[in-house]
């Protein structure tokens, strides 16, 4: 009797610790005074809160920066600025490097946020900068939503453990732990977001397109073209109406085959209609023979 009172009672004493836990998430405290930075503990979490991060006035900040430099030496001019990017503490995220007519690479490099501006400093010293775009998005709101939602996810995992000791039936406590393991994926996912987002204002991003000079400033005379150029530059030509055949043939294999079924049903149809009207036309045969036939039967009677 006093199991089956227990299994009643307990999914309601479930719920009331479920509004118990609500009650208390409502009374964690926020200061706003102070631009609304959460001041209540972190229940243990252990994130990267170490990292300088792009905080001013309190507000949190994830820097961008794209720029376009054109240099005589490509490949000189992006070995000094990676070398820059790492004796500061950042690293190169990815890179792509094409030679045709002139030499170009497309990079993304991360740099501590303090030192972008030694970088773009340092960038524009290698070359002639085309552009720059440096932008700054706030993430207050989201970093704060997110810390604060992971300490109410904490608290409600310690009393679920809690509630989880005090179960008795198996029963119980495998519904206690389907709980906990809910509220355990969601800790991670929100502290993985937490953490990306320190990681973001820690490191400014830059994206980098280093162009060859089109027209280097050498000797100022004209100069023939070579051999060398003039090979690759046929090369090039012969490459590129190659490349506009081929694309030529593979739209027309694309629209014949698209256009195959309805090419196959209008032959269909017109074959019907051509053994139609043949029939027809034979019936139409056959009846003028047997007019004709019965004709000539009446004149022979006649006569």
């Amino acid at each position: 009797m006093l199991k089956q009172t227990r299994k009643v009672f307990f999914p309601f004493f479930l719920i009331a610790v479920a509004v118990l836990i609500g009650s208390c998430a409502k009374s964690s405290s926020v200061d706003y005074e102070n631009g609304g930075m959460y001041t209540g503990e972190t229940a243990g979490y252990t994130g990267n809160n170490s990292a300088e991060t792009n905080v001013s006035d309190d507000r949190m900040t994830v820097k961008n920066a794209l720029m376009s430099l054109e240099c005589e030496s490509v490949d000189g001019a992006y070995t000094a600025i990676l070398a820059f990017v790492r004796e500061n503490g950042g690293s190169e995220t990815s890179r792509v490097s094409e030679t045709d007519t002139y030499q170009r690479i497309d990079a993304v490099l991360r740099i501590p946020v303090n030192k972008l501006d030694s970088l773009l400093a340092y960038i524009e010293t290698q070359g002639e900068s085309i552009s720059l775009n440096v932008t700054a998005s706030d993430v207050t709101d989201g970093y704060r939503d997110n810390k604060l939602r992971l300490e109410v996810k904490q608290n409600q995992l310690e009393r679920y453990k809690d509630l989880q000791e005090q179960a008795k039936t198996l029963d119980e406590i495998m519904r206690v732990q389907t709980e906990i393991d809910k509220l355990v994926l969601e800790i991670e996912q929100l502290k993985a977001n937490v953490e990306s987002l320190e990681n973001k204002a820690a490191f400014a991003t830059l994206t980098l397109y280093l162009r060859e000079t089109n027209q280097p400033q050498s000797s100022g005379k004209w100069k023939p073209m070579t051999a060398g150029n003039l090979g690759s530059r046929i090369v090039g030509g012969f490459t590129g109406t190659a490349g506009v055949l081929i694309m030529f043939l593979q739209w027309l294999v694309i629209v014949v085959v698209a256009l195959l079924p309805f090419v196959l049903l209008a032959g269909v149809v017109l074959v019907i209609v051509f053994f139609v009207l043949r029939a027809r036309r034979r019936r139409k045969v056959i009846l003028l023979d047997s007019v004709k036939l019965k004709s000539g039967d009446l004149e022979q009677f006649d006569d």
